[in-house]
């Protein structure tokens, strides 16, 4: 008897939740429904309209307290501020819609704002958090047994692996996504990810393999008539023939993505090859014509309020002015492109910017505003040298979060076995039953259909969960085995660092070298020549060997290279000799490099004798026999 009475009981609350379910389903909130759908549909052609569809909505649902209006309207107002590369006011709606998607226990919706602000961290290069994210939508989605949308979070990871360089990592997860869809038939989700895995070898310059893929991908897209799909393949085809320089053949696919777009009202599409074709006709020596579809490029994204898109093709129709030779109207646009990017804080295309001005002034003369946009370059291209750092660490977290998520699997493979242990008691307590529920008949046999239909829906989910825990499993394993080829990656780009300071050494001696010689010119003019305009070519000259004093920063510069590549190596030698000196430990670095006494003697700006003084006492300090090489004992620190 209590086992029915528990029934009831259960019973009694579903009954309960009928008025429940339905509090929203009136004509109000299908109108706040509608609206919403209104702004998604502009999502990728008017930002200013699903700005305006997405306040519409949410005063509409905050008027009927419809919680989940309320969560649909504030997505598409961070879907505007995405687009103007607001990503903080973006990350803030999302994390409030993400709120109200939790307080509703809306599953699916939780997992796709989720992805969302995981795409956001991708756009901002933290992988760690976007794979974070991502992570979480998985688990989410697996719970409730929708395998497509968890062949869309794997679509997700692959391309934030490829994004972060782990190109192997990536392309399991995106095969992965690709065996899921052709399992289900799903001819859409397969070219998208025929898509997405030409996107990871384009990345990897592997343009015959992209090539290949993007092909596929047009062929399905193509045969369900899906012309956006069409346009989107076309033109990333018409990229691929430009890396491989095939001009003609990239303008072709251009113009035919253009006019879909044109057709379907896409103005991101639209903006996107306006740009493309552009750098058609710079490589192609047109520059009219290349500064012609840069300015619809930019007429474009002004009107769709795409900062980023903005600075792109400022920057674009800079280097047309100079390539034109004509600096001043490039210091026009590469002014605007640097104000846009600090205004939006975009490192990357502040130093692009920078770079392109130093370049633009020094082709004026203008030597003043030359060094100072140089000065900018430098430090700039100081704070991003250590990217390929944040992403070995950002591939050091993807793998701990990986191990971490192969304990989680062994957890939930137990936890099945005890759901299916669980299941099989449930129905030994509903033979037991028998008896009871022939004394009522009616309400009998509702029971019995209710438990038959639930035990039905949990063995299939018990059946999926398990299915795609051995998939992810299988897949963990791959992925530990790629840390050790991530291993071998890191010491090949430490080998290459070490080459490239070398080279920079090589680079200082040269230039003092120069210096050296013009001023041993001008010192011999000074003495030489009287005549007042022989003087004025003296002072010029004087001016352009300050002007490539710089070298003293370029000394710095390499001085910070050193220290960078030598952090861990310092570390040692502190430990092992403490009393070293910082001049000792630079000196030490710089022999570590195999550099000459007079090589070195240049860098430091000191004489070679002063050089080979300061090798003596490092010598003591090491306690080397005098058979011994320094350079050899070092080496082996």
């Amino acid at each position: 008897m209590t086992y029915l009475f528990r029934i009831f009981i259960l019973l009694l609350c579903f009954g309960l939740q009928l008025p429940v379910l339905a509090q929203y389903n009136n004509a109000d909130t299908a109108l706040v429904n509608k609206t919403h759908r209104k702004g998604w549909s502009f999502r990728n052609s008017n930002p200013d309209s699903v700005l305006y569809y997405g306040e519409k909505e949410l005063q509409a649902a905050q008027s009927i307290q419809y919680k989940i209006g309320i969560a649909n309207a504030t997505t598409l107002l961070a879907i505007f501020y995405q687009y103007q590369a607001n990503y903080d006011k973006t990350l803030t709606l999302y994390n409030k819609a993400l709120s109200i998607y939790k307080e509703e226990k809306a599953g699916l919706k939780i997992a796709a704002t989720l992805t969302n602000i995981g795409s956001i961290y991708l756009r901002k290069s933290q992988y760690t958090e976007a794979i974070q994210f991502f992570n979480r939508a998985l688990e989410i989605r697996i719970k409730w047994g929708d395998s497509l949308s968890v062949s869309s979070s794997y679509s997700n990871l692959g391309l934030a692996h490829t994004e972060l360089g782990n190109f192997d990592t990536g392309l399991e997860f995106l095969y992965h996504s690709l065996r899921i869809n052709q399992g289900f038939n799903d001819q859409y989700g397969v070219a998208q990810c025929h898509n997405n895995i030409a996107i990871n070898y384009y990345e990897q310059e592997n343009m015959e393999d992209a090539l290949h893929h993007y092909q596929r991908a047009l062929k399905l897209f193509e045969l369900l008539e899906n012309k956006r799909g069409i346009a989107e393949v076309t033109n990333n085809i018409g990229e691929v023939l430009l890396q491989k320089n095939e001009t003609d053949y990239a303008m072709e696919h251009f113009e035919t993505a253009i006019e879909i777009f044109e057709e379907l009202g896409h103005k991101k599409g639209v903006v996107t090859i306006f740009k493309n074709m552009a750098w058609v006709n710079y490589y192609d020596g047109e520059l009219y014509k290349a500064r012609r579809n840069c300015l619809h490029a930019l007429r474009e994204n002004i009107s769709m309020s795409d900062k980023e898109g903005e600075a792109d093709v400022l920057l674009l129709m800079g280097k047309i002015e100079l390539e034109d030779q004509k600096p001043a109207d490039a210091i026009d646009y590469l002014t605007e492109a640097f104000n846009i990017a600090y205004q939006i804080n975009s490192k990357k295309y502040i130093k692009d910017a920078s770079e392109a001005l130093s370049n633009a002034y020094s082709e004026l003369e203008d030597y003043k505003n030359a060094n100072r946009y140089l000065q900018l370059y430098a430090s700039i291209k100081d704070s991003l040298l250590s990217s390929e750092k944040v992403r070995t660490i950002a591939r050091l977290n993807a793998n701990y979060e990986l191990e971490k998520q192969k304990n989680e699997l062994t957890y939930k493979t137990n936890e099945i076995e005890l759901l299916v242990q669980a299941q099989s008691l449930e129905r030994q307590r509903t033979v037991a039953l028998g008896g009871a529920v022939a004394m009522l008949v009616v309400v009998g046999l509702l029971i019995f259909l209710r438990v038959q239909y639930n035990q039905k829906k949990k063995r299939e989910l018990l059946q999926k969960d398990k299915q795609l825990a051995e998939t992810q499993k299988a897949l963990m394993e791959a992925e530990l085995k790629n840390t050790q080829l991530a291993g071998e990656d890191l010491k090949t780009r430490l080998d290459f660092k070490n080459n490239e300071i070398q080279n920079f050494a090589l680079h200082i001696i040269e230039k003092n070298e120069f210096i050296s010689e013009i001023s041993k010119q001008i010192e011999q003019l000074k003495t030489d020549l009287k005549d007042p305009i022989a003087i004025n070519k003296v002072r010029d000259i004087s001016a352009k060997v300050k002007y490539s004093q710089s070298i003293d920063r370029e000394r710095q510069e390499f001085q910070k290279h050193i220290e960078q590549l030598n952090s861990e190596f310092f570390l040692r030698l502190e430990k092992r000799f403490p009393t070293i000196t910082e001049s000792e430990k630079k000196l030490t670095a710089l022999l570590r490099l195999g550099l000459s006494s007079k090589e070195i003697a240049s860098i430091l700006n000191i004489s070679a004798k002063s050089v080979d003084m300061n090798r003596y006492r490092l010598r003591k300090k090491f306690e080397i026999q005098s058979d011994d090489i320094l350079s050899n004992f070092i080496s082996k620190i």
